[in-house]
């Protein structure tokens, strides 16, 4: 349904658009889930790329798909292209939100995940900001009706240990949903 969506887009004309963005990020989560890579960074870039004509390039509705091209680049293996997509994502959230919000806290969290992963402990050792410890200066930003996106980000996804169906996962499968923290 996703590529024939598509085709109708594209067959008149009408591929510089939100829709089409959006389309592409749901194409891009649907060829992630099956484990193609490939198919699914190629809708993450189209996806920004048109994002970032219509809206700019640190706009905020960015993060979230900065956030997946580094996941997609995670369970492959990549990871100096993680960094670099986890590094953008941080850097328009801490511009568009300041560094003290707790959807920063979680773009750091999600470097920290790679950098263990990577076995650079001494990267992975980032301070949270002060609202990952006190969560009062940040007001209603941790409740999900605060603007939140609600697709899953980077540390929902990052292989983890977690307690699921009554027992602890294997911390090298993935943990799709496990975590809301966007």
């Amino acid at each position: 349904m996703l590529q024939k969506a598509l085709g109708i887009f594209e067959r008149t004309g009408e591929t510089e658009n939100i829709n089409v963005a959006a389309l592409l990020q749901r194409l891009g989560d649907t060829y992630y889930a099956r484990n193609e890579y490939k198919q699914s960074e190629a809708c993450f870039r189209r996806s920004i790329g048109i994002l970032e004509k219509l809206l700019g390039p640190d706009h905020y509705h960015l993060v979230d798909t900065f956030s997946m091209l580094g996941q997609v680049a995670y369970d492959a293996g990549d990871y100096a292209k993680t960094e670099a997509m986890f590094q953008r994502a941080l850097a328009i959230t801490e511009k568009a939100l300041g560094p003290d919000n707790l959807k920063v806290a979680d773009k750091l969290d999600s470097l920290a995940m790679l950098y263990s992963t990577t076995g650079d402990y001494a990267k992975a050792e980032i301070s949270l900001p002060a609202s990952a410890v006190n969560p009062r200066t940040t007001g209603n930003d941790r409740r999900r009706g605060s603007g939140a996106s609600a697709r899953p980000g980077p540390s929902e996804r990052c292989p983890r240990p977690t307690a699921r169906g009554g027992k602890v996962s294997n911390p090298g499968e993935r943990n799709r949903g496990t975590f809301r923290g966007i």
